[in-house]
């Protein structure tokens, strides 16, 4: 059984987003979340670092709440050290993105040291 989580068990997190056409998860992945469900973003003049795509996210009250219930369960299982927690939907452009900025925002205020990459925004 894993012990309880504590927060200063977790030194840093590292916070990616994909498509869904990557072949392979980054070794050390802890957590990989499919938000395909979670909204449907149409627009093309932007991506998930926009305000607007992350402010629509954040509207879909029970849906970001679903995620971060997803996360929390996902750190209070691991086992210390880094987390890694990576999204992905189709395009790797608005719904991964959004989730994976607002997640290093949410990391960063409570003071852990976060790495924020997107893996297939440039493809696009």
């Amino acid at each position: 059984m894993a012990k309880k989580l504590k927060r200063e068990d977790i030194v840093s997190v590292s916070v990616l987003s994909h498509d869904k056409n990557v072949c392979c998860w980054p070794e050390g992945c802890d957590m990989q979340i499919d938000v395909r469900d979670l909204f449907k973003d149409r627009r093309t003049d932007c991506d998930g670092r926009s305000f607007g795509v992350q402010q629509r996210l954040l509207q879909k009250e029970q849906a970001f709440a679903w995620l971060c219930r997803h996360v929390r369960t996902g750190m209070a299982t691991h086992t210390g050290g880094a987390f890694t927690v990576a999204f992905w939907c189709n395009r790797g452009r608005h719904r991964s993105v959004a989730s994976a900025e607002l997640f290093a925002q949410i990391f960063a205020q409570l003071g852990l040291e976060v790495s924020l990459r997107h893996v297939s925004i440039v493809k696009h």
